[in-house]
C-alpha cells in the first residue's frame, strides 16, 4: 500500500523547476520588452533633438538679424545736428525742464524745434522698422519721440530709472527688456549717449515691441527669457511671465521689479528630469516628457528656448508593459502546460492505484460505520451487496438473493407499508427511497431497526432498471430517541409543577399584600379626614413598602413567564401624545424626589399606534424611573419621534439623564436578570435588576429593541425602537374593533356638559367627544356651567377644578346640593392631587390632565345610569374580605359575604345579588366551580362577576371562565377608586 501512494517529493521538485523556468522567462520577457521600447524611445529622441536644435538656430539667426539693425540706430541719431541743438536748448537744467511731466508734454509737443526732431525720428523709425525712437536729456526727460503726435507719446515722461538710460548716460551703449511706462507694452530697448564738446548731454533710445518677435517664436514651441530668467515671450501663453529655475529675478527688489515688469509676482516654472531618461524634461507636473534646447543672444541679454512635447514616450512605456504581459503570459502558459503534462503522465497510474486503495478503504469504513451498500435488479428481483450488508441481515454467501429472500428479512408488520411506499412514492413518482423500518436478522432472529436510502436508474425509454443505495442499523438511535422522549415528558411535568407552584406562590403573597395596601389606603384616608397628619406619613410608608414588594413579586412572576414563554400581547389603538403626557404626570413624584427636572420633547404629529399599551407603558415607566433614581439634581429628558423605513412606520422613544452613567463593562451586564451595574450600585440605589431585562424582552415581543449609550459621570441614554403597528392575529384586532364599536353605540345617546375656562381645553374635548357620537355642550366658567346644568340636565359633566369666577370644587358642591343635578355623574379634570376631596364631594371618577382619549371615553362610559343592588363578596381570606366590605360600605353599597364557594351559593339562593366579587382560589369550592354552578341556573347566569384573584390566569383558566366574567381585577394592583369605579360600571350595565 505504501509503495502505491503518490510521492509528493517528485511533484514538488517538478513544480519547483517550473517555477524557476517561469521566473527566468519573466525576467527575459521584461528585458526584451524594455530593450525594444528603449530603442524606439532613443530613436525618437535623437530625431527630435536634431529637429528642435535646427529650429532654435533658425530663431536665433532671424532674431539676431532683426535686432542688429536696431543696435546702430541710437548711435546714428545721436550725431544728428537737430538732436544736438535740441538737447542743448532743453537740457536737464534749463526751462521748461523743471515743469511737471504733463506740462512738459504739452509745451514740448507744440515746440517747433522739437516737432522737427520728432518728425525726423518718425521718419527713421518707419524706414528701419523700429517701434519707437526717442531722445532724452541728461535728466532722463523725453523731449522728442517718433510717436510725439500719438496719445501714448513718450514726450514729457522720465526714464532716468531705466537700466538702458543709466548705461548710456555713463557713456556706453545699453539694452534692456521692460514694460513701457506710457504704452504698457513690453519690448526690447537699445540706447546710445549723445555727446557735445566732450560732455554727455542726453541719450537716444530705440524700442522694438515683443510682438515684433512673436512671428519667429510662434513658428514652433519656443519661448524667450531675459537676463533675470523671466519668460518675456512664448508660443504658449501659460508660460508668460513665469520664472525659470534659479532665476535671478528673486534678487531684484520689489521696486526694481515693478519698474521693469510692472508686476511683482512671477510663478516659478518647474523643470525636472523625466523619470527614466536624463535627456528629457518635465514642465511642472505634466504627464508628458519634453525635449528642450536653448540658444543665447548675449549681446541682447536674452535666451531662446525651443521645446518639443513627446507623448509617444508615454505610449512606449505602456507598450512595454503590454508586450511584457503578452510574453510572460504566453511563456507561463507554455511552461505550466509542459509541467502539467509531465505530472499527469507520472501520476495517472499512481491515481489509478490510489483509487483501488480508496475502494478498499470505503469497504473498511462501511464495516466500521455499520453502513452497507446494495444494488437491486428490478427486472429480475436479484440483489447483491457489500460485506456489511450481509452482517446487518445476518446472512451468508449462500443466502437466496431473490425478492422472496429479501421479503423474508423484513419484519412482517412493516412489509405491507414498504410495498405501498415503494409502489406509490418511489416507482410512481421517482422519489428517493428514504425509509426506516424493522428487520428480523436471519441468524439470531433478533429485531433491528434499519434506515434504507436508495435511488433508481432508468433505461433510454425511462423504465426503471436498478435501485442502488445504503442501509444503516439505527437501532441505537431509536433507543436514544425513546430516552429523550421520556426525559422531555419528565421536564414538561416538572415545568407544570413549577407553574402550579408559581400560581400558588402568587396567591399566597398577593393575598396579604392586598390587605396591607387596602387597609393602608383606608387608614390614610381616615387619618386625613380626622386631621391626624402624624399618622399619614407612616401609613404612606406602609402603602409604599407594600407596593414595592408587590412590584418585586410581579417582576419575578414576569421573569418566570418569560422563561416559560407564556407572555401574551393585547394590541389596541393608543393616542401616543396622551400616553406620554400621562407618563410625565405619573413619574413626576419620582422626578422631584431627587431634585431633578423632567423635560418632554414631543412632536405635534406623534399620532397613534396599534400595540400593547400596557407593556409599552411598563417599558417607558421603567426607563424613566431608573433615570430619576440614578440622577440627583439633574435633568431627565424624554423624546419621541416617528420615522418610516422601507415602508414600515417606526416609533422612537429616548430617555436620557445626566446621572452617574456607566462603563462599557457595566453596560455589558445591564440586560441580565438580577444584575445591576455593580454591587455598589445595588447597595446604594436598591432594586432587583429585573426591570431592564423584562423591558428588553417586552420590546422584542413588540417587534423592536432597546439600546443604550453611556459615559461614567455624564449620564445614560436609552433608546426604544418599535414598529407603530404590531403584527398581531386578525382575531385580536377584530375583538378590539368590535368592542370599540359597541362602546360607541352605548355613548352615542349621551349628552356631556364641559365646564372649563380654557378655550383650548373646551375645543379639544368638544372635538374628541363629538367624534365618538356624544352631544357636547360647553360652559366657559362655573356660574355659566351651573345654569346650563339645571337647563340641560346632561348625562355627564366634566368639570375643571381651577377657574377664575368660581372654582370646580365649589361648583361640584352646588351641583350635589341641587336635587335636579345631584345625581349627574361629574368627572373632575384637574392638575392638582385632590382625589380624596373630589370623592368626598361626590365626584364619580377622577382623572389628571392631560387626559388621553381612551381613558376619557372609558370613564364617561362608566356612569350613564344610576347604581342599585347588593354586592356579594366571596373571599376566603378574612382580612381581604373585611377590607373590601369596608371600602364598599363607605360608598353605601349593600354588601353580603361568603367565606368560600359553597357558602356563596347558599347566599345566592337566599338573595340574588347585583354583582359578585369572586376569589378564584378557595377551599371546599374554588371560584371556577362557582362559575360552573352559576351557569347551571337560568336566574343566576346573568349576574355580573368580577374576579379578584392573586392567581396569574393562564389561557386555560380564561377558557374555563368561558366568558362569564365581565372584568378581572388583580389583587394588590388596584386602588380604592379603581375598585369602586369598576363596581359602579358593572352594576349600571346590569341595570341597563
Amino acid at each position: 500500500m505504501e509503495n502505491q501512494k503518490i510521492k509528493p517529493g517528485y511533484t514538488l521538485l517538478l513544480w519547483g523547476v517550473c517555477l524557476i523556468a517561469l521566473m527566468v522567462w519573466l525576467a527575459g520577457s521584461w528585458l526584451a520588452a524594455d530593450s525594444l521600447q528603449t530603442s524606439r524611445a532613443n530613436a525618437l529622441i535623437s530625431e527630435q533633438t536634431g529637429t528642435i536644435s535646427q529650429q532654435a538656430e533658425n530663431i536665433k539667426v532671424n532674431i539676431s538679424h532683426n535686432l542688429e539693425t536696431l543696435h546702430g540706430i541710437p548711435s546714428v541719431v545721436a550725431r544728428d545736428g537737430d538732436v544736438l541743438r535740441a538737447l542743448s536748448h532743453f537740457s536737464a537744467n534749463t526751462y521748461p525742464a523743471t515743469l511737471a511731466p504733463a506740462e512738459r508734454k504739452s509745451l514740448w509737443s507744440k515746440n517747433v524745434q522739437l516737432k522737427t526732431v520728432s518728425s525726423y525720428l518718425n521718419l527713421v523709425s518707419q524706414s528701419l522698422g523700429s517701434d519707437v525712437i526717442y531722445v532724452m536729456n541728461a535728466a532722463g526727460d523725453c523731449i522728442a519721440s517718433s510717436n510725439a503726435d500719438k496719445s501714448d507719446s513718450f514726450v514729457g515722461a522720465n526714464y532716468a530709472t531705466r537700466e538702458y538710460f543709466k548705461t548710456a548716460i555713463k557713456g556706453n551703449n545699453g539694452n534692456q527688456y521692460a514694460v513701457g511706462k506710457t504704452s504698457n507694452i513690453s519690448g526690447l530697448y537699445f540706447s546710445a549717449p549723445v555727446s557735445s564738446e566732450g560732455r554727455i548731454i542726453g541719450v537716444v533710445s530705440v524700442k522694438i515691441n515683443m510682438s515684433a518677435l512673436a512671428h519667429w517664436v510662434n513658428q514652433t514651441d519656443a519661448f524667450i527669457s531675459d537676463q533675470y530668467g523671466v519668460i518675456i515671450l512664448s508660443s504658449d501663453a501659460r508660460l508668460d511671465m513665469r520664472a525659470l529655475p534659479d532665476a535671478a529675478i528673486s534678487a531684484l527688489s520689489t521696486e526694481a521689479r515693478m519698474a521693469r515688469y510692472r508686476r511683482d509676482n512671477f510663478p516659478p516654472l518647474t523643470v525636472s528630469v523625466w523619470p527614466g531618461s536624463a535627456s528629457l524634461q518635465r514642465f511642472d507636473q505634466e504627464n508628458q516628457p519634453v525635449l528642450l534646447t536653448d540658444r543665447t543672444l548675449a549681446k541682447d541679454n536674452i535666451n531662446i528656448y525651443v521645446f518639443k512635447r513627446l507623448p509617444e514616450i508615454v505610449e512606449f512605456t505602456q507598450d512595454r508593459l503590454r508586450l511584457f504581459l503578452l510574453l510572460s503570459i504566453s511563456g507561463a502558459l507554455a511552461i505550466l502546460f509542459i509541467g502539467a503534462r509531465i505530472n499527469y503522465n507520472r501520476t495517472r497510474k499512481q491515481t489509478e492505484r490510489a483509487l483501488r486503495d480508496s475502494e478498499a478503504s470505503l469497504r473498511e469504513a462501511q464495516m466500521i460505520g455499520g453502513l452497507g451498500s446494495y444494488v437491486v435488479d428490478l427486472r429480475t428481483g436479484r440483489w447483491g451487496g457489500s460485506d456489511m450488508l450481509f452482517r446487518l441481515f445476518g446472512i451468508g454467501e449462500v443466502y437466496e438473493r431473490t425478492q422472496a429472500g429479501w421479503d423474508a428479512l423484513i419484519h412482517p408488520v412493516d412489509r405491507a407499508m414498504l410495498d405501498e411506499y415503494f409502489k406509490n412514492d418511489v416507482l410512481a413518482q421517482g422519489k428517493v427511497f428514504d425509509k426506516e423500518y424493522r428487520i428480523i436478522r436471519h441468524d439470531d432472529q433478533s429485531e433491528r431497526w434499519i434506515h434504507q436510502l436508495g435511488k433508481l436508474s432508468f433505461d433510454a425509454q425511462g423504465h426503471p432498471l436498478k435501485m442502488h443505495g445504503t442501509l444503516e442499523d439505527t437501532t441505537r438511535q431509536i433507543q436514544i430517541q425513546d430516552e429523550l422522549r421520556s426525559a422531555r415528558d419528565a421536564a414538561e411535568a416538572a415545568n407544570r409543577t413549577k407553574s402550579v407552584f408559581l400560581a400558588n406562590m402568587s396567591h399566597e403573597l398577593r393575598t396579604p399584600l392586598n390587605a396591607i395596601i387596602g387597609y393602608s389606603e383606608m387608614l390614610e384616608e381616615d387619618a386625613e379626614s380626622e386631621g391626624r397628619m402624624d399618622f399619614v406619613q407612616d401609613l404612606q410608608k406602609i402603602k409604599s413598602a407594600g407596593r414595592n414588594l408587590l412590584e418585586l413579586i410581579n417582576d419575578v412572576l414576569d421573569l418566570s413567564k418569560i422563561e416559560a414563554g407564556k407572555i401574551e400581547l393585547y394590541a389596541e389603538n393608543i393616542d401616543l401624545t396622551a400616553m406620554t403626557q400621562q407618563l410625565a404626570s405619573t413619574i413626576q413624584p419620582l422626578v422631584t424626589r431627587n431634585g431633578n427636572t423632567l423635560q418632554m420633547h414631543l412632536p405635534d404629529d406623534l399620532g397613534c399606534a396599534f400595540t400593547d399599551q400596557t407593556k409599552l407603558r411598563q417599558v417607558l415607566l421603567n426607563l424613566l424611573s431608573n433615570a430619576c433614581k440614578f440622577t440627583e439634581r439633574g435633568v431627565v429628558t424624554m423624546t419621541a419621534a416617528r420615522e418610516t423605513v422601507t415602508g414600515v412606520d417606526w416609533l422612537i422613544f429616548a430617555v436620557t439623564d445626566s446621572g452617574i452613567g456607566m462603563t462599557t463593562e457595566q453596560m455589558g451586564r445591564l440586560f441580565q436578570a438580577f444584575s445591576q451595574a455593580d454591587t455598589s450600585t445595588t447597595r446604594k440605589y436598591g432594586g432587583t435588576g429585573l426591570g431592564l431585562m423584562i423591558s428588553r424582552h417586552f420590546c422584542q415581543m413588540l417587534g423592536g429593541d432597546i439600546t443604550v449609550t453611556s459615559l461614567p459621570g455624564q449620564g445614560s441614554a436609552f433608546t426604544v425602537r418599535l414598529p407603530a403597528t404590531l403584527q398581531q392575529d386578525a382575531s385580536v384586532e377584530t375583538i378590539h374593533r368590535a368592542t370599540a364599536q359597541h362602546e360607541t353605540t352605548i355613548v352615542a345617546r349621551a349628552t356631556v356638559l364641559v365646564i372649563d375656562d380654557d378655550p383650548n381645553a373646551r375645543d379639544l374635548l368638544r372635538r374628541l367627544l363629538g367624534k365618538e357620537g356624544f352631544r357636547v355642550e360647553c360652559a366657559a366658567g362655573g356660574n355659566e356651567g351651573l345654569k346650563m346644568a339645571q337647563t340641560l340636565l346632561p348625562d355627564i359633566i366634566t368639570l375643571d377644578a381651577m377657574m377664575p369666577d368660581k372654582d370646580g370644587w365649589t361648583v361640584l358642591s352646588e351641583l350635589k346640593a341641587n336635587p335636579l343635578t345631584a345625581q349627574i355623574p361629574v368627572i373632575m379634570l384637574t392638575m392638582m392631587d385632590n382625589q380624596n376631596l373630589g370623592f368626598s364631594l361626590g365626584a364619580a371618577d377622577y382623572l389628571n390632565k392631560p387626559v388621553s382619549r381612551e381613558r376619557l371615553l372609558e370613564t364617561v362610559g362608566k356612569h350613564l345610569s344610576n347604581r342599585d343592588g347588593t354586592i356579594l363578596i366571596v373571599e376566603d381570606d378574612i382580612a381581604s374580605r373585611q377590607m373590601l366590605r369596608r371600602a364598599l360600605e363607605q360608598e353605601r353599597w349593600p354588601v353580603i359575604e361568603a367565606e368560600n364557594g359553597r357558602v356563596a351559593l347558599e347566599r345566592i339562593a337566599e338573595h340574588i345579588p347585583a354583582l359578585i366579587l369572586l376569589d378564584l382560589m378557595m377551599p371546599e369550592m374554588d371560584g371556577f366551580q362557582v362559575i360552573e354552578q352559576l351557569h347551571q341556573h337560568d336566574a343566576w347566569r346573568t349576574i355580573p362577576v368580577v374576579i379578584i384573584t392573586a392567581k396569574d390566569l393562564t389561557r386555560q383558566d380564561m377558557e374555563r371562565l368561558n366568558g362569564s366574567v365581565l372584568q378581572i381585577v388583580q389583587k394588590g394592583t388596584y386602588s380604592q377608586s379603581d375598585l369602586l369605579a369598576q363596581v359602579r360600571r358593572l352594576v349600571n350595565v346590569k341595570k341597563s
